[in-house]
């Protein structure tokens, strides 16, 4: 009985895929972390007053992409 339980958890192992990070994943990382570099940075100036609605929407496009990217589904190892 033991031995058929071991077995069991040897065959679920296998068909588990290892959940890495891709080369795509850890851009939108790296994106995100800038961003909250960035603004740190400009935070501390107090220069978000004097900007624009275009600056705006960019900051709210780069952090879109950002998140879209490190939440970026893997090709290898998923079957059909």
């Amino acid at each position: 009985m033991l031995a058929a339980v071991g077995s069991n958890v040897e065959a679920t192992n296998e068909r588990r895929q290892p959940m890495g990070m891709s080369f795509i994943n850890w851009m939108g990382f790296l994106m995100l972390l800038f961003a909250v570099i960035f603004k740190e940075i400009f935070l501390g100036v107090n220069a978000w007053n004097d900007l624009n609605l275009g600056v705006i929407a960019g900051v709210g496009v780069y952090l879109v992409v950002g998140a879209s990217l490190s939440l970026w589904p893997q090709k290898k190892g998923q079957s059909a």
